[in-house]
């Protein structure tokens, strides 16, 4: 049998918290859709641009620091971390 959930009570601080954090979430979410757009209305980018505004050196490798450098610089995403970094790399890399 599966009892039902207690409200969650919350002070006027948490509320807030939570409030500024959806819509933070809602925020990105916006700027991730609009990215897609226009990249979708770009006829002319190709997965080999994509590449060449990480392999900064032509070295034909992307390593971290690239990925790190292409995502602020090229792209203007700042809100992530090392672990982001290396998360995506262990779960791409090969």
């Amino acid at each position: 049998m599966i009892e039902s959930a207690k409200p969650l009570s919350l002070d006027f601080t948490g509320q807030a918290g939570i409030t500024r954090l959806i819509k933070e979430i809602v925020y990105i979410e916006r700027e991730i859709e609009s990215a897609k757009i226009d990249l979708a209305l770009m006829t002319d980018f190709n997965i080999g641009d994509a590449f060449r505004m990480f392999d900064v050196n032509n070295f034909g490798e992307v390593s971290k620091q690239n990925l790190t450098g292409g995502l602020k610089i090229n792209l203007g995403f700042t809100d992530f971390h090392a672990d982001d970094i290396n998360r995506f790399f262990n779960k791409i890399d090969f």
